[in-house]
């Protein structure tokens, strides 16, 4: 098996150029901070999504709900809310 040392050098080359710019960018942030806005993740936007779906319940207790009609009985099978007693 050959030893290909040009490609030794094309990874630290690109280990250097990666460094710069990390450098770099860490050079702007310090110089401005009052530019830097925290990005929001998966995890953020998936959990702002479910808080956005939740349906709030009273304090009394669960919601009531009237007796369902044939459209909404055709999509129970995936339904996956609660149903009243």
């Amino acid at each position: 098996m050959d030893l290909n040392t040009y490609m030794g050098y094309r990874v630290a080359e690109q280990e250097i150029a990666q460094a710069a710019a990390r450098a770099e960018r860490a050079r702007l942030a310090a110089e401005r901070p009052d530019q830097v806005v925290p990005r929001v993740g998966i995890v953020g936007r998936t959990l702002a999504a479910f808080a956005a779906r939740r349906v709030p319940t009273t304090a009394a207790g669960p919601r009531t709900v009237g007796p369902r009609t044939a459209c909404e009985h055709a999509g129970s099978a995936s339904d996956r809310t609660p149903r009243p007693a």
